[in-house]
């Protein structure tokens, strides 16, 4: 069995931005996808020649393990491109360093507790909106109590909203089971029914915050690529 195109590219639709909470599929931030056999390799572009070395390390080496993981993948190379530190993260990942030791003098610490921090606030955002259309439907007190049971989205749910945030749940190792409660704060514990309008709040500005920084970062990949620059700037006008 040898991994194809579009198996390649779903594997990559499943590594995220760590700070925008979406995929590099879905953020354009895959240049070139090819498949020869077991050997896959992958071109990843970021929207400057400055990000962040930490979040692009993130996810070239999401990139790496991802299609590594495929059945009958032998040989994956990911090269970050554009970047100023694109050599040294691509040679890095490949050669399996940790980031302390690709970048000792700039390292203040392994990524586990960034990607953390990034996945709170991912949570909170995908959380949101489900929370609103539950308060809508049943109530704050009865939305606070509710059960996850088999999991399944409820008929007030979008089910693709009600996924994703079950997704990021999953990410901070939340509870699962039927009997946990559907709605919590970020460290797992339970929301009062009296402040859920604060807290709703609170998470807006989270998501608006997000947003606003993702519509930022694909504009400067349009600027920067020309790719879907007019597409981008017609949607700015629009809003």
């Amino acid at each position: 069995m040898t991994p194809t195109l579009d198996a390649a590219r779903e594997a990559l639709d499943g590594v995220m931005d760590p700070e925008l909470d979406r995929s590099l599929v879905a953020l354009d931030f895959v240049q070139s996808l090819e498949v020869e056999g077991g050997r896959i390799r992958a071109a990843v572009r970021l929207p400057t020649y400055w990000c962040s070395p930490n979040f692009a390390y993130l996810m070239v080496g999401d990139a790496v393990e991802a299609l590594r993981g495929l059945p009958g993948a032998t040989a994956v190379s990911v090269e970050l491109v554009d970047h100023c530190e694109g050599e040294r993260i691509t040679e890095a990942v490949a050669a399996g360093l940790t980031f302390r030791q690709a970048f000792p003098t700039q390292a203040d610490g392994e990524l586990g507790e960034l990607r953390r921090r990034f996945r709170l606030k991912a949570f909170v955002v995908r959380q949101e909106p489900v929370l609103r259309a539950a308060r809508g439907a049943v109530g704050d007190a009865a939305a606070v109590a509710l059960r996850l049971g088999d999991g399944r989205a409820p008929a007030w749910a979008d089910p693709e909203a009600w996924s994703e945030y079950l997704g990021r749940r999953r990410n901070l190792d939340m509870d699962a089971g039927p009997d946990a409660l559907v709605f919590t704060d970020s460290q797992g514990g339970a929301l009062p029914a009296g402040g859920l309008a604060d807290y709703l709040r609170l998470a807006r500005s989270v998501r608006v915050s997000l947003e606003s920084n993702t519509e930022f970062c694909t504009g400067l990949l349009a600027a920067r690529y020309g790719d879907g620059l007019e597409e981008w700037q017609t949607k700015e006008v629009a809003a």
